[in-house]
């Protein structure tokens, strides 16, 4: 449930364009920390920084 709320989330703040572009950044900061943290958890805490400096504005 927590996943879809979080979708739901991306969908209402983030474009599709800018979703992409934080979902590879994820990916590669997963890969820069040899995978210490996933990419899953990585893109979580950049989709949040993302809502909150819009939610900010």
């Amino acid at each position: 449930m927590e996943f879809h709320n979080h979708r739901l989330q991306i969908r209402v703040l983030l474009d599709d364009e800018e979703e992409k572009k934080l979902r590879e950044l994820a990916k590669a900061r997963a890969e820069e920390l040899h995978m210490d943290v996933s990419e899953d958890t990585m893109l979580k805490k950049l989709i949040e920084e993302s809502i909150t400096e819009k939610l900010s504005k």
